[in-house]
């Protein structure tokens, strides 16, 4: 009998816990502050703190320049300009956030309005490595003034951007908003262990399916986002909470014996 009311009591404080374990983080998300980033329009109208464009090579391994362009490709395609390759890097200067905040989460916004083939395509954000330059970069150079290329075409070297993609989003329809979560990514900018350069966005399957075409800030709407979501660090309701489960885990012990 012992042994059933031991379980019990076990099963009890575990539900409990997660209970308010819930409760509590609901309620930190419902106090959460949010900045957003975006040229023309946000934190004031004021703002240009951004850069965007698209870097490209076509199947005879021509490019040009192209990052004044009120559109951003990212895929490519084999009909029109047989097998050419289109990326993309986006980057907003941010600002600390208020003394006694904490980051929460960070995501990059990107209006889609047009693409010649619906079928979904993966497209990873990448963050990028150097400084480049929206009107003088190409396939080949992250700016001009003054002169730096990158280590490998197409921003490809260990050099230029991380390997490992900060988040993966299916993109397929048109007049929709993607998203991409950069929240590891953010708080490194924020906190000064990596520099701001935004990121590169490239696709799985490149040169052969059909670009996605996002806005760009050179368009007259839907500007590129960066939304940084914070709150109050330290949390008091988490802090409470761990020390309200202690206590309980505690006394609970105590009665078993």
């Amino acid at each position: 009998m012992r042994k059933r009311t031991q379980k019990k009591s076990s099963l009890w404080v575990r539900s409990l816990a997660l209970v308010v374990v819930t409760v509590a983080l609901s309620a930190v998300a419902a106090n959460a502050d949010i900045i957003t980033y975006q040229d023309g329009a946000s934190p004031t109208a004021g703002y240009t703190g951004s850069q965007d464009g698209t870097i490209y090579i076509t199947g005879t391994g021509t490019t040009s320049l192209w990052g004044a362009s009120p559109e951003m490709y990212i895929g490519g395609d084999n009909i029109i300009s047989k097998g050419r390759v289109t990326r993309s890097l986006v980057r907003h200067d941010i600002d600390p956030l208020p003394a006694g905040q904490t980051l929460v989460r960070a995501t990059l916004k990107l209006y889609m309005f047009y693409t010649t083939n619906a079928a979904p395509m993966d497209i990873s954000a990448y963050q990028v490595l150097k400084d480049w330059n929206e009107v003088e970069m190409d396939w080949y150079n992250a700016k001009t003034s003054p002169s730096l290329a990158w280590q490998t075409g197409g921003a490809d070297g260990t050099s230029d951007r991380k390997q490992t993609a900060e988040d993966t989003v299916a993109v397929g329809v048109t007049g929709v908003w993607y998203e991409w979560d950069l929240t590891a990514l953010a708080a490194q900018w924020l906190a000064g262990t990596a520099d701001n350069y935004g990121v590169i966005l490239i696709s799985d399957v490149e040169g052969q399916q059909a670009d996605k075409v996002f806005c760009t800030n050179e368009r007259a709407a839907e500007h590129p986002i960066l939304e940084l979501e914070y709150v109050p660090e330290p949390v008091t309701a988490i802090t409470l909470l761990v020390g309200g489960l202690v206590a309980l885990v505690s006394r609970t012990r105590r009665r078993r014996k």
